[in-house]
């Protein structure tokens, strides 16, 4: 998908317009979510956790600098990126070691149908429901 935005890019400073795209790479926000799916783990560094303002600052500074692209959290994604140049398989690996054992695709499903207790079951509900997985998550 990067290639295809990269070319929009390239268009547009050929043509000289006045439209601009900025492509932005998200890494981990953490939201209240996340917070609360993670609360007794420590499975992510800080380093590698962005917040949910500083992820909206940066997103609207861009909006009003437009530069080409758009990267936060700035060392993290910076050095996720550093590695994928070396090794391309980097991010399956990543997805592979984190997700639950059986699991399918990202394994996101199996994380959010996890989350058994009553404190979490309607963050299971709410997380399931956003990502199509039937009526409330179920």
């Amino acid at each position: 998908m990067n290639g295809f935005f990269y070319s929009l890019q390239q268009e547009l400073l050929a043509r000289e317009s006045s439209v601009s795209l900025t492509v932005g790479a998200l890494g981990l926000i953490w939201t209240k979510e996340m917070s609360q799916l993670y609360a007794n783990e420590t499975t992510f560094p800080e380093w590698a956790k962005g917040s949910l303002e500083g992820c909206s600052r940066g997103m609207m500074e861009a909006y009003v600098t437009r530069p080409q692209t758009m990267t936060y959290p700035k060392l993290a994604n910076t050095l996720y990126r550093s590695i994928w140049y070396f090794k391309p398989n980097f991010h399956e690996g990543i997805i592979e070691r984190m997700k639950p054992k059986g699991a399918l695709g990202t394994g996101y499903k199996e994380v959010v149908e996890k989350m058994k207790s009553k404190e979490k079951a309607e963050l299971r509900k709410k997380m399931g429901y956003q990502q199509g997985y039937g009526a409330g998550g179920q």
